[in-house]
């Protein structure tokens, strides 16, 4: 069994992959869809939430 301290590490280890995962598939739908009406403020307030 995995004990506590283990699992917290790996969480830790896959929060900055998986948020640049999140980052690259928003931005690669973003850009397949031709969407650029996006608002900087949002660009901006998506990024300061990482």
């Amino acid at each position: 069994m995995l004990d506590k301290n283990s699992i917290s590490k790996a969480i830790d280890n896959l929060r900055l992959p998986m948020a640049i995962m999140v980052v690259a598939i928003h931005c690669y739908f973003f850009n397949s869809l031709n969407i650029n009406a996006l608002p900087s403020k949002w660009g901006g307030y998506l990024l300061s939430g990482l």
